[in-house]
């Protein structure tokens, strides 16, 4: 599956990067990561890096063959 950022909010300190994965056959599906930023900040990790992490973390889960909601 292919994941593509497609926008981000934030309420108090938790930041929901929402993605759209799209599987070899063209289905599409809405995905939500939640990112506490006080621990981001504790382990070091910028802003920016946020949304590649994420990915990163959605790519593992689908080809692991975890069901990604």
């Amino acid at each position: 599956m292919q994941f593509s950022l497609t926008g981000f909010s934030q309420t108090t300190n938790v930041r929901r990067y929402t993605f759209q994965g799209v599987t070899a056959d063209q289905t599409r599906q809405e995905v939500t990561v939640g990112v506490d930023l006080n621990l981001a900040r504790q382990y070091g990790i910028s802003l920016q890096e946020l949304p590649l992490l994420c990915r990163r973390f959605l790519e593992e889960q689908s080809v692991a063959g975890r069901s990604i909601r």
